[in-house]
């Protein structure tokens, strides 16, 4: 759906992409997974999150 629009790949990775990473850690956390497997996702989101806000059109 989001292709039709027209966005490229590259942004709908870093729009969908944070969320879906904490999302996993949420998953983790909740299974008691070993703590550094939380800490890479949430550390692999972030990346992705600062790319987003800086391809965030000016206001």
């Amino acid at each position: 759906m989001l292709r039709r629009r027209g966005w490229p790949v590259i942004r709908i990775l870093t729009r969908l992409g944070p969320g879906a990473l904490m999302i996993v850690a949420l998953r983790l956390a909740l299974t008691e997974a070993a703590w550094p497997w939380i800490a890479v996702a949430l550390a692999l989101s972030f990346p992705l999150h600062l790319a987003d806000l800086r391809d965030e059109p000016e206001r």
